[in-house]
């Protein structure tokens, strides 16, 4: 057949792009000898419901002083359960989510 546009063509190679995946709520899937303390317990449920967070918001809404949570966040990251980004911002790695 006659290709009468671009589509017709990337149809016709099989290049179609894939419909977008739904995004799977995020699972822990790090090392099981990893083990969480309540507190860290509470940071990781409220990453995974909240997503991406400030520091000082998660202090604020787990209403633990900020010299607790640095601790909690260092411990959290240096065993991959937790990342940081530029500005304080803290999230799941992607392997986790």
């Amino acid at each position: 057949g006659i290709l009468i546009c671009a589509e017709d063509f990337i149809k016709r190679m099989g290049w179609m792009p894939e419909e977008p995946k739904q995004p799977k709520q995020p699972e822990l899937n790090f090392d099981d000898s990893i083990e969480l303390t309540p507190e860290k317990k509470r940071v990781v449920d409220l990453l995974r419901e909240r997503g991406e967070m400030q520091i000082n918001e998660i202090a604020a809404v787990m209403d633990i002083p900020f010299v607790d949570l640095v601790g909690i966040m260092t411990e959290l990251e240096f065993d991959d359960v937790i990342t940081q980004k530029p500005g304080d911002v803290y999230g799941l790695p992607h392997k986790i989510q």
